[in-house]
């Protein structure tokens, strides 16, 4: 395994390597949500960020990737906009947290493991701390939402939980 980080987050990666197009990178980082490529330049300037600004920046890179962009491009301008973004409102948190437990849930009460999942948890959310991820789940729970099972650190979508996101 390379040790190569996430310039963003500073975590393991899925992998790394040189565009052969641009000046950067490109990366499949489970804290970022996924694969996104990265100018030379971006990635110095995201280094000096603020976690709250990375978040935003995450955040940013799921919306594209939803709206169907694969492989999203940071260059310096998208790290200055992600800077003056707005968090998202806990309830689009929620919403967020919601859907990607259902992406990662292949049928009702299938039980995901906290652990594997808690960097995509936090990329979809914008969370920056597991506690972050920790009360949205409590949250969730206290609405019936979804079941946890501390024991095992697993948790599973209830059938409100599944259909509250408005999707099939």
């Amino acid at each position: 395994m390379s040790n190569l980080k996430c310039p963003i987050w500073n975590t393991d990666v899925h992998f790394g390597f040189p565009s052969t197009e641009k000046r950067g990178m490109v990366f499949d980082s489970p804290r970022a949500g996924g694969k996104y490529f990265i100018t030379d330049m971006a990635e110095v300037q995201v280094q000096s960020c603020e976690d709250q600004a990375k978040a935003r920046l995450t955040s940013w890179l799921i919306e594209q990737r939803e709206s169907g962009v694969e492989c999203p491009e940071i260059i310096m301008a998208r790290v200055e906009d992600a800077k003056s973004r707005q968090p998202l409102p806990v309830t689009e948190r929620i919403n967020k947290l919601l859907k990607f437990l259902k992406l990662n849930s292949p049928t009702i009460g299938t039980r995901i493991n906290i652990d594997n999942f808690c960097m995509g948890m936090m990329a979809w959310s914008e969370s920056t701390k597991e506690e972050e991820i920790s009360s949205l789940l409590r949250h969730l729970e206290k609405y019936d939402l979804v079941v946890q099972y501390p024991e095992e650190r697993e948790i599973a979508l209830t059938v409100d939980g599944y259909s509250h996101t408005g999707e099939n």
